[in-house]
């Protein structure tokens, strides 16, 4: 009995011990629990604030980013919207992998939608007009060896059929090693700024060619206001003496040389008066038609046999001017048709028709009376052409002319609120049109009043 109690005795000591370990190690697990937990607490709150530090970080990148989008597309958009208004666009073109890039303003100079696949070099040659091709191809081929080239202006034909002017300048794109990598250019449309400058150029001619009018105008007024004084007595005192004289003297005859001489010398007078312009105009109503086959009676004993007269002289409605001027223009121009005939076989055909187009004449605000006078003569080039006007300018050898025919001309249609052209080319013959604004029954009776 005593025995089993020692067992059970030392039973319960060794469970006792066993249960002090038990506690000790749970006890021991239980502090490294604990540490776990708060070193992984502590990882948790460090893992948490880095978190939060990098989403700030990222945030920010973000807004970064979006600011330089944006700014990138605004820059972009005011760049297309300045090469819009400038009529500049912009290329580039990569020599290694051929790709190409265009701005908006370029599709739109080639007439391209834009977006669309930018042309080959090929493609881009076609839209080229033939005669500038090799220009263009030059340029490319200089910049493709690395060197620099001036600038060309070339002609394009867009895909809707209209015809540009464009002002090329091209750079290159050199690698580290100086190799030429790509090409960089810009291209402008030019086309109106051409036609403003051949504007102003002929402008300035106009200018020019009426200051010179307006100076030998006053020049030439001032010498025949002198002339005609001198004249108007050796006229009527030659006639004076012609009416006392007897019908079988020999002086007769001489006194009428000095009258016809006297007449001629004052008709010369008359034509630098009305270039000059200070001649009292007779306006009245006058028919066109009327006068000009008054102007042919008198011409065709004058005319050689060589020279055919082809009439075309059809009913037209009346002008306001001065029937001896328009008389004077028709005799002007058929003379100097026959004169650009010359001894050959030609004919000199003179047309005469009403218009209804408004834009005609100078005033352009109604119905027109249109003349024209085309020979088969020599012809102009395009420097006489551009100077056929001027006062004293001729191609006739020394005195067979005095360039003032056609100078007056001009005065006289221009007087009338008319507009004279000249169409002509060496060997096809020259054609002279004139257009006069016509009357309606209105403008007959206030402009005769006027003129009243």
């Amino acid at each position: 009995m005593v025995e089993e109690l020692a067992v059970l005795k030392r039973k319960l000591e060794r469970e006792k011990r066993a249960r002090k370990a038990a506690q000790a190690l749970l006890e021991e697990k239980s502090r490294a629990l604990h540490d776990a937990t708060q070193t992984l607490s502590d990882a948790n709150a460090t893992l948490e604030g880095r978190v939060h530090e990098w989403t700030r970080e990222v945030r920010a990148t973000h807004e970064a980013l979006k600011r330089r989008a944006e700014e990138l597309s605004r820059s972009q958009q005011h760049l297309a919207r300045a090469q819009r208004i400038a009529g500049i666009g912009s290329f580039e073109r990569d020599l290694r992998t051929d790709e190409v890039i265009w701005s908006e303003e370029t599709y739109r100079i080639f007439g391209i939608v834009p977006g669309a696949t930018p042309p080959t070099r090929q493609e881009m040659l076609a839209f080229v007009h033939p005669d500038d091709r090799a220009i263009i191809e030059t340029s490319i081929a200089t910049h493709e060896k690395g060197l620099s080239a001036p600038p060309v202006e070339f002609r394009i034909r867009g895909r809707d059929g209209t015809i540009k002017w464009i002002y090329l300048e091209l750079d290159v794109i050199l690698d580290y090693e100086g190799n030429s990598t790509g090409r960089i250019g810009t291209l402008r449309d030019v086309t109106e700024l051409r036609a403003a400058a051949a504007s102003q150029k002929e402008l300035q001619r106009q200018l020019q060619h009426s200051q010179r009018l307006e100076a030998l105008g006053t020049l030439a007024g001032g010498v025949a206001h002198d002339l005609n004084n001198t004249l108007v007595p050796i006229v009527a005192l030659s006639k004076v003496a012609l009416e006392e004289l007897p019908e079988d003297t020999p002086v007769r005859a001489d006194i009428e040389t000095v009258i016809r001489a006297s007449e001629r010398a004052r008709d010369l007078v008359k034509k630098i008066l009305a270039f000059s312009r200070k001649q009292d105009l007779v306006q009245q109503e006058v028919d066109l038609a009327l006068v000009t086959r008054e102007a042919f009676q008198m011409l065709r004993a004058s005319l050689p046999a060589t020279i055919e007269i082809v009439e075309q002289i059809g009913e037209v409605p009346t002008l306001f001017g001065d029937a001896g001027e328009l008389h004077q223009v028709v005799v002007n121009l058929v003379t100097n048709a026959a004169q650009a005939i010359g001894s050959k076989i030609g004919s000199i055909t003179v047309s005469l028709w009403p218009s209804d187009e408004a834009s005609s004449h100078v005033g352009g605000t109604g119905p027109s009376v249109n003349l024209s006078v085309a020979d088969t003569g020599c012809g102009m080039d395009e420097v006489t052409r551009d100077r056929v006007f001027e006062p004293f300018f001729t191609t006739k050898g020394v005195g067979r002319g005095t360039g003032l025919g056609l100078s007056v001309v001009h005065g006289i249609v221009t007087g009338h609120g008319g507009k004279i052209t000249v169409r002509s080319a060496p060997g096809e013959g020259t054609e002279f049109t004139l257009s006069f604004p016509a009357l309606d029954q209105h403008e007959t009776r206030v402009q005769a009043e006027a003129a009243a």
